[in-house]
């Protein structure tokens, strides 16, 4: 299973570091990374430029160690919550996993957009597709066991393919929430969680079965 890559340690205090990193995110979240100036990056975070590049590098860099920062805060809330839930009843688990993406979208919405938005696409960056690559593997697991708990054979495509869809629920879903109810986004979640559930519950068992 992929593994998303932790930001690379530099030796600085730490406190220091975070807050720099913390106030970066906010302005690419909100500016994307083109629209983002290293003198707005330095004023929001009541630094200078130099320090800035002392800390990170460059721009590029720095937008590298926010969407790494990021990726790893979603995946550790979200692998807790699998980790949790995992051999509850098939709806309370599928609640509990979308409820945990909308409501990291409603505690971060900053990280968020900034992995998720529209204007992500401007600036391609590999991390994204490792964390949905992770995120989708560790869903896939999710899904074959519990088909495995009740009698029924699905094989490795099939599960993936579920998994998938249940991650892009999540996703557009809470990208879709954000930008329109920002306020709501519980009974978003919750309303993923329903429509999701319902889906898993009125699969064709022919469909599931193994032809390997």
């Amino acid at each position: 299973m992929a593994r998303v890559r932790k930001p690379a340690k530099t030796g600085t205090a730490r406190p220091v570091h975070e807050r720099l990193l913390d106030a970066a995110c906010d302005v690419f979240a909100e500016r994307g990374y083109r629209g983002a100036s290293v003198e707005e990056l330095a004023a929001r975070a009541k630094t200078t430029k130099p320090t800035l590049y002392a800390h990170f590098g460059d721009k590029q860099r720095l937008y590298a160690a926010c969407l790494n920062t990021q990726a790893e805060r979603l995946s550790e809330s979200l692998f807790d919550t699998y980790d949790k839930a995992a051999g509850l009843p098939l709806d309370e688990q599928v609640h509990a996993d979308m409820l945990a993406f909308y409501d990291y979208a409603a505690a971060h919405p900053g990280g968020f957009r900034l992995l998720f938005d529209d204007r992500a696409e401007e600036s391609p960056h590999p991390v994204r597709g490792e964390l949905l690559r992770s995120i989708t593997a560790r869903v896939a697991e999710r899904v074959t066991a519990v088909a495995t708990a009740h009698d029924r054979r699905i094989d490795s495509a099939t599960s993936g393919m579920l998994a998938d869809i249940l991650v892009g629920i999540a996703v557009h879903g809470a990208r879709y929430a954000l930008r329109v109810h920002p306020d709501d986004l519980g009974r978003a979640g919750a309303l993923a969680s329903s429509f999701a559930t319902a889906g898993l519950r009125h699969l064709d068992p022919a469909l599931l079965d193994s032809h390997s």
